[in-house]
């Protein structure tokens, strides 16, 4: 019988509520968590492909997660900012993982490796994209997905990028 008030019984419909709530998050994190690992299988097929086009050493580090900067910073090759060749891209993208944890100044130099980042993506677009590096840099930018892009681009030829003197 279903007697007494909504006192009585108020505890077990908050509890249903908690339940139905926390089930709620639970989906939500488990459908987080698969994109997140499309994601991630997408960028390390891409890295990967990328690499073993180039007839790189150790492609297999595309799938662990520091190393596969490693791997982007190889493909890649050195970067030309400003009419300054930045080279071993690959040890600075390694390295802008643990920059953070120097106090103060860390912050900074994290934010100088984001930005780096971003610029090493652009060539990477620039050498296997036929003019689209823009559109897929501000997209990566903005939805926060180089995966998808990298993904894209992987059976494409690199192309080398020339100098305009």
């Amino acid at each position: 019988m279903l007697g007494g008030t909504l006192m009585e019984h108020g505890g077990e419909f908050i509890f249903a509520g908690m339940m139905a709530m926390f089930a709620g998050l639970g989906i939500m994190m488990f459908i987080i968590a698969a994109i997140a690992i499309v994601f991630y299988v997408l960028m390390s097929i891409g890295l990967m492909k990328m690499a073993d086009n180039l007839e790189l050493e150790n492609t297999w580090l595309a799938w662990i997660p520091v190393a596969r900067l490693y791997i982007l910073g190889k493909i890649v090759g050195d970067i030309e900012i400003f009419d300054t060749t930045i080279p071993y891209t690959e040890w600075i993208l390694v390295g802008m993982v643990f920059v953070n944890v120097v106090p103060f100044i860390g912050q900074f130099l994290c934010f100088i490796g984001v930005v780096y980042f971003y610029i090493v993506l652009y060539h990477l677009y620039k050498m296997y994209s036929d003019g689209q590096e823009v559109l897929f840099t501000i997209l990566t930018i903005v939805l926060q997905i180089p995966s998808i892009f990298i993904f894209m681009l992987r059976n494409n030829e690199r192309k080398e990028i020339v100098k305009v003197q």
